[in-house]
């Protein structure tokens, strides 16, 4: 059974957990990735992502987590939930809350991750996917895409069965 900090892993996530650790150490180091955990309440998803922000805090990395929120999601308010009190997203914020295609919003939290990236490797972590807003999902969909080439590490958490889209 793997263990962190001398406490078992929670039963079923011990491969996770050791998955993780692996990739924080390649974000570490420059080559950034994205893991999806799914599984029903209580299955452990919550607990091994507080595992990851701390390990991931240990290893120096630039550490964003927090829980998408099914009650009135404003667009991007899962994403910029998690960076906010540490970095500026007051324009990100007031340009997705404009009313059009939060297209310029979406550009500057690109910029803004590219920005943190440069001067840490970064793990974001967001629980509760599923409950995203929108924009949030689509954000984290090009994240996805855009990790492998940065010092980024994306894990977040859903309900749902393996491989199923998103919302």
């Amino acid at each position: 059974m793997a263990q962190h900090n001398g406490e078992p892993v929670r039963a079923g996530r011990e491969d996770q957990f050791q998955r993780v650790r692996e990739l924080l150490k390649n974000a570490a180091a420059g080559h950034g990735a994205s893991l999806l955990v799914d599984g029903e309440p209580g299955s452990g998803k919550s607990t091994l992502l507080g595992l990851v922000a701390e390990e991931a805090t240990r290893l120096r990395c630039r550490v964003f987590a927090g829980a998408a929120r099914e009650t009135g999601p404003a667009p991007l308010g899962a994403l910029l939930d998690c960076l906010e009190p540490d970095l500026p997203t007051e324009d990100i914020r007031r340009a997705a809350q404009g009313g059009g295609p939060p297209a310029g919003a979406v550009r500057r939290f690109f910029a803004l991750i590219a920005q943190v990236c440069r001067t840490a490797p970064v793990v974001l972590v967001l629980d509760n996917l599923h409950q995203a807003d929108d924009a949030s999902q689509l954000v984290w969909r090009r994240l996805t895409e855009a990790a492998a080439r940065r010092p980024l590490l994306l894990v977040a958490a859903t309900r749902g069965a393996p491989g199923a889209p998103l919302p």
